[in-house]
This record gives C-alpha cells, sequence and structure tokens, in this order.
C-alpha cells in the first residue's frame, strides 16, 4: 500500500514561484494539476509535470525508505496500475513557513477510488495521508527538495484497513 500513498504523496508538489505569486499560490496550483494527472491515471504527464519543479537531489521518504524521482515516480507508476477508477483527489496545505531560501510544509492528502478486492469484487478504497515537505529557493525558483510521508488512514468499504499487514 505504500506506492498508494505515494501516489498521493507527490500531489504537494509546487512550481516555481513567479513574482505575482506567493509559494502558497505556487503549491495550490500545482496541486490542482497533479490532481487532474491522478484522476486521468497519466503518470507520463505527471512526471513531464513535475520534473522541472523539484531539486536534482530530491528525496522521497515513507517508513524509513528513501528514494529519489524517478524510483517515486516508478513505484506510482505500478500503485496505479492496481487501481480501478479514482474518484477523489485532494491536496490541503496545513502549515507553510518561509525562511529565507528554505520553507517547510504540511500538507494532508486524501485519495478515493473503486478497485477489485482480493475476493473479486469491487470495493471502495479511501486515503488520508500527511506529508511535510522542505523547499529551496534555487535560481530564484521554489522546488521541492525532500518529501516525507505518512499514512494516516487507508480503509476499504469504509472500514479501516490495518496498514502494518499491507506490505510495500
Amino acid at each position: 500500500m505504500k506506492r498508494l500513498s505515494l501516489v498521493l504523496a507527490v500531489a504537494s508538489l509546487a512550481v516555481a514561484s513567479q513574482a505575482a505569486s506567493t509559494l502558497r499560490q505556487d503549491i495550490e496550483s500545482m496541486n490542482k494539476k497533479i490532481a487532474k494527472t491522478f484522476m486521468a491515471k497519466d503518470m507520463a504527464a505527471f512526471e513531464k509535470l513535475v520534473k522541472p519543479w523539484v531539486t536534482s537531489d530530491f528525496k522521497y521518504i515513507e517508513e524509513g525508505k528513501t528514494m529519489n524521482f524517478k524510483q517515486m515516480v516508478d513505484t506510482m507508476k505500478q500503485g496505479y496500475s492496481m487501481m480501478g477508477t479514482i474518484t477523489k483527489v485532494d491536496t490541503k496545505i496545513l502549515t507553510l513557513t518561509e525562511k529565507g531560501s528554505t520553507a517547510n510544509e504540511k500538507s494532508q492528502h486524501t485519495m478515493a477510488w473503486t478497485s477489485k478486492g482480493q475476493d473479486g469484487k469491487s470495493h471502495a478504497f479511501a486515503f488520508v495521508g500527511t506529508s511535510t515537505n522542505t523547499y529551496k529557493k534555487v535560481n530564484g525558483k521554489w522546488l521541492l527538495a525532500v518529501m516525507s510521508m505518512k499514512t494516516d488512514k487507508m480503509t476499504m468499504d469504509g472500514k479501516a484497513m490495518d496498514m502494518s499487514k499491507m506490505g510495500g
């Protein structure tokens, strides 16, 4: 199930800051664009959209495992291949602080989809996770340097799933 949280984790990636906008506005704008790629299950579009807005040494961290951008996207592609219809994607900024050329942000990610379970029947799945993200200003642009993801809750047909049994 780590693959599924990866899908949402990257939804908080930010676009480069423009003079007339704030980092918060940039993050919110990028989140909307990312959500569209997720709803369409278009990982090629996602990768093309996001790649320019992460640092060259970007790190994604989940459950003690660290991945670079390519590894993260490859894992996401695997996760999406197992999902049925995406019904909801949303990311909400909880906190954002800027200090000099560094910014720290915390976001809540939600996602819902339908997919066949191990029993062969269609089920409704939902995910809620929190990411802690570090942005760095590189050549005047805000880029995401580190994203650390935590799964808060996952349900199937409205019932909590035991994440310790999900594997990864």
